[in-house]
């Protein structure tokens, strides 16, 4: 199995909460895949403000599972507004 390293990023518009993220998992064996890589999200994915972790695992036609998994981090923008009052 090959899940990529980390993933972060962060909203590209003030007050929006979440960042689509896409990533590639793949999976070889010598007897063969009996099963595709099924990973509990689906890539692309929005996700929030955060970190969530990404579990992947997939089967090979003797019954082996291989897993793998990395972390989302997704940085949210906010609108700041300073006041200054003399």
């Amino acid at each position: 199995m090959s899940c990529p390293s980390s993933i972060s990023g962060a909203s590209t518009d003030v007050g929006v909460m979440n960042h689509r993220v896409s990533w590639s998992v793949g999976a070889s064996d010598n007897v063969g895949i009996s099963s595709g890589v099924v990973c509990n999200v689906s890539s692309p994915y929005d996700f929030g403000v955060g970190v969530t972790s990404v579990l992947c695992n997939a089967s090979d036609v003797a019954g082996n599972v291989g897993e793998c998994s990395f972390d989302v981090e997704v940085l949210g923008r906010l609108n700041v507004c300073l006041v200054v009052a003399w």
